[in-house]
């Protein structure tokens, strides 16, 4: 008995992992990475991003420390990222010189007292509502602000850290 020759396929060509079905390149979604595997260079310019004006986060060096004067204290709520309990303070220290070193805990010490944690979106406060945690930059954000429907059960990131 003999078989007949095999016909090739028809239709649409099959993609490859790299291109679309009309020949571009897929574009790569990069993800954010959480706050606690990030390395220590990253995770200080999270930790200064909101805290300093005047200065780039990334220009901040022990060789030119921030001065009293760049710290961005005076605005209320803290960043939320200065208060978690999953950041090491004192990670930041080398870059700062030895007065804002000391008005910023002065200030981390107050808000830790006043025991009031603020959504990054509407700047109002937490309360007992529903919130969820961006793992990235460890700000909080309502359910409603952050369009949460139910509780995330993986690593979120927001919009801000997402793009």
């Amino acid at each position: 008995m003999q078989f007949p020759p095999t016909v090739g396929c028809r239709g649409r060509p099959k993609t490859t992992g790299k291109k679309t079905a009309i020949g571009q390149r897929k574009h790569r979604h990069v993800m954010s990475v959480p706050f606690a595997k990030k390395s220590i260079g990253e995770r200080r310019t999270v930790m200064l991003r909101r805290l300093v004006r005047d200065v780039r986060p990334e220009d901040v060096s022990e060789d030119h420390p921030i001065n009293d004067s760049h710290l961005q204290l005076d605005r209320q709520p803290l960043p939320s990222v200065l208060l978690s309990g999953d950041v090491n303070l004192a990670d930041i220290k080398p870059l700062m010189s030895v007065k804002a070193w000391r008005r910023l805990q002065k200030a981390v010490r107050k808000q830790v007292a006043a025991d009031q944690w603020f959504c990054a979106c509407c700047l109002k406060d937490l309360g007992t509502s529903r919130s969820v945690e961006c793992s990235s930059c460890l700000d909080w954000f309502h359910y409603a602000c952050a369009a949460f429907k139910r509780k995330c059960k993986a690593d979120w990131f927001c919009s801000v850290c997402a793009n």
